[in-house]
């Protein structure tokens, strides 16, 4: 990831404007991913996927990771939050998760995610 991009989100995860949700980049009350932040921060459009529950971002209905325009702008290496080095991503109480995705989804809280990347960010 870009440094100052990287701080931006751990700011913006840290900031307790968002509230984390799971499984779905945003749902529609308004709950996000750890990613999903990231493409809220990126001023991605919003498509409603699905009117009961979720949106996803960009130009597809791929709802499953990143668009290109947010992993270029934050400067990802994939769309789902993986290590450069294809390490998998280790949490101080142990849990390690192939993806930030992943880590968000498993019960990784938003400050818990925020201290991974601003530590790790250069591996992202």
């Amino acid at each position: 990831m870009f440094k100052d991009k990287a701080m931006e989100l751990v700011a913006a995860l840290r900031s307790g404007d968002y509230v984390q949700g799971v499984g779905y980049l945003q749902q529609k009350d308004g709950a996000a991913c750890c990613l999903g932040v990231a493409c809220l921060l990126a001023g991605e459009e919003r498509i409603l996927v699905d009117p009961t529950h979720r949106y996803t971002f960009g130009i597809t209905r791929e709802d499953s990771g990143l668009t290109a325009k947010v992993r270029d702008l934050f400067g990802f290496h994939s769309d789902v939050g993986t290590r450069r080095d294809g390490q998998r991503l280790t949490f101080p109480n142990g849990s390690t998760y192939y993806s930030l995705a992943k880590a968000n989804d498993s019960g990784i809280t938003f400050r818990e995610i925020a201290e991974y990347i601003e530590v790790n960010w250069e591996q992202l």
